[in-house]
């Protein structure tokens, strides 16, 4: 969200501080990590583009993505 909202130096240290996990080596998700704080600053405009009915969203927020409740409730 803060990406989203257009502040995303903050973004990329909220990001950041998931590196700090014992597991992060492990975690199946950290690609995904790495690309958005690689494209933080792209992503703002992404993140608030308008996507058509029946279309997948470029880059979406996570709450949109396939992978938003297993990325923190693993296992």
């Amino acid at each position: 969200m803060l990406t989203k909202s257009g502040d995303w130096q903050t973004a990329r240290k909220v990001y950041a501080a998931a590196k700090q996990s014992p597991d992060y080596a492990q975690w199946p998700y950290r690609d995904v990590l790495e690309q958005r704080i690689r494209d933080a600053q792209a992503n703002v405009a992404a993140f608030n583009a308008q996507t058509p009915p029946g279309k997948k969203a470029s880059a979406p927020t996570m709450v949109s993505s396939g992978y938003a409740c297993m990325a923190c409730h693993q296992q």
